[in-house]
């Protein structure tokens, strides 16, 4: 973590993506802390009590202290610390979006596309049989919401103004990863899931801060096909 910390992600740049980190942090505190006294322990017991010619086992049947130790504590501090991860949850994928922009991240292998709707915010209608090469979308050009919708390989997305991302697949399980801000969501042929968040940091805020070559990327965080490196957006 010393030595190779620097190529971790960096703080994260959305509203949201501070709560996940911090979730991050306590988990992977509890974690490092609980193997480092243990291993330890583990070790030595099984060294002290190793077998040995002249050693008798002891018999030891029972002892309630000992199991209500065992079990009361780990009890505890699970169900704090799944209470604060379902909050955390809570908090992050049941928020408002009434005066969020709308876009939708169309997944196919191996390829992203975005569709930003009108001056209305409203998305058109779209249906998987109207995918053509001239309609990759499938977008449904009989409903007026969609005549005013663009599409795009690349998205712009506005700082301090929350954002609804709507994913949907062509074909297979794609995953949207945008690890800067801490967003993933799977995008399920036949099923429309999302993600809303408010990004905090410009590209040139990151630039500063990460290198004059910084760009904001989705990725695909499933193994979808041999081209699943390159899918990005």
């Amino acid at each position: 973590m010393l030595t190779w910390g620097h190529l971790l992600l960096p703080e994260a740049s959305s509203l949201h993506g501070i709560q996940i980190d911090m979730l991050m942090n306590v988990t992977m505190g509890l974690i490092l802390i609980v193997f480092f006294v243990l291993s330890p322990i583990l070790f030595f017991f099984a060294y002290k009590y190793r077998g040995r010619k002249n050693n008798q086992a002891y018999f030891f049947a029972h002892n309630n202290k000992l199991e209500i130790i065992w079990t009361v504590i780990p009890t505890t501090i699970l169900t704090a610390l799944i209470i604060y991860g379902l909050q955390t949850w809570d908090k992050v994928m049941n928020v408002d979006t009434s005066n969020a922009s709308v876009i939708e991240v169309y997944g196919k292998q191996f390829q992203w596309a975005a569709r930003y709707p009108g001056d209305d915010n409203v998305l058109g209608k779209s249906n998987f049989q109207l995918v053509s090469i001239s309609n990759l979308l499938g977008v449904d050009l009989s409903d007026h919401n969609a005549l005013d919708d663009q599409i795009t390989r690349e998205v712009h997305l506005i700082v301090n103004q929350p954002v609804l991302l709507k994913f949907r697949s062509q074909d297979i399980i794609h995953s949207a990863f945008l690890p800067h801000f801490r967003v993933q969501m799977n995008c399920v042929p036949g099923i429309i899931t999302q993600f809303a968040f408010t990004p905090t940091k410009t590209t040139l805020q990151m630039q500063e801060e990460e290198g004059e070559d910084f760009e904001y990327v989705m990725l695909c965080n499933k193994i979808c096909g041999e081209a699943h490196w390159n899918m990005q957006m």
